[in-house]
């Protein structure tokens, strides 16, 4: 209503209607409607950057945010260069070390990740990790995700060498930061069960399933998508061709639930997914 009044006594470029348009896009983008999300910071930044100037701070958060919003659509080139422009203007208007610019970088790098383009992605980390270190120390849980990151970009390269103590430690950075059934430590937990899996330590990959799917548990319930995903490969890595069927049945119903008509092709995906991890032939 503030933003129609707005429009409607003064037209629409003023810098209240711009400003109105950022706020309008995080609201949108906090409820999940990411398209209208993406409209609404395109307006603002056309309008503020009329009122304030091309690099306005405020144009760099809306850049930013834009990102953010078109990565949900896996629009991740129109993401890159949302990200390159908040950060380019960043550079401009902050201290070359602070807390916008560090997760700027963070989320350059996960946008570049999910093209994927692994080592520019690693690159912004790196850069985004010493900048957290300064700012709040090694041990803290944005720390911990840029480790995590890393890792997690390796595991996608199945550098799994590399990848593995980078989890570690990063899952040993959320458990001293983190409420116990976080999220971020049941993803965590996650990958390294499956690289364990992967160097045929089972007992050790049982152990951080076993932790992952608690966490999914408390937060979404047994028919959680990640913790049916989790139920999967712990009954492969088992043997028990029952369970493994019946747990292959329960993931179809959660990915149907989740995903609508492509559950059956993901959950397909998911095992062919599972045999490569264990060494397994496809077909198994």
């Amino acid at each position: 209503r503030i933003l129609d009044a707005y429009i409607a006594q003064y037209g629409r470029d003023i810098d209240q209607v711009g400003t109105s348009y950022y706020n309008w896009g995080n609201r949108l983008h906090a409820i999940h409607r990411y398209r209208e999300a993406v409209d609404a910071f395109r307006r603002s930044i056309a309008i503020l950057e009329r009122t304030r100037g091309p690099n306005d701070i405020l144009v760099g958060r809306a850049s930013g945010n834009l990102g953010l919003s078109l990565s949900y659509f896996g629009w991740h080139d129109q993401a890159v260069a949302a990200h390159q422009r908040a950060l380019a203007i960043y550079k401009i208007t902050l201290p070359p070390v602070h807390i916008s610019v560090a997760n700027t970088l963070n989320n350059l790098g996960l946008a570049y990740n999910a093209q994927p383009s692994y080592d520019q992605a690693i690159a912004l980390w790196e850069q985004a990790m010493e900048m957290y270190q300064r700012l709040e120390g090694p041990g803290s849980a944005n720390v911990g995700r840029m480790v995590n990151n890393i890792g997690s970009a390796y595991f996608y390269q199945e550098r799994f060498d590399d990848a593995l103590p980078l989890l570690l430690r990063g899952l040993a950075i959320y458990e001293k930061t983190l409420h116990p059934m976080h999220p971020d430590i049941a993803g965590t937990s996650y990958g390294i069960a499956m690289i364990y899996i992967k160097f045929g330590q089972k007992e050790e990959g049982q152990r951080y399933f076993r932790r992952a799917m608690e966490v999914w548990r408390q937060s979404g319930g047994a028919d959680h998508p990640r913790y049916t995903e989790a139920d999967v490969m712990r009954a492969i890595t088992e043997g028990d061709t029952k369970k493994t069927t019946e747990a292959l049945q329960r993931l179809v119903a959660s990915y149907d639930r989740a995903f609508g008509p492509k559950s059956l092709s993901l959950a397909l995906e998911f095992r062919k997914f599972a045999a490569h991890m264990i060494n397994q032939p496809k077909e198994a």
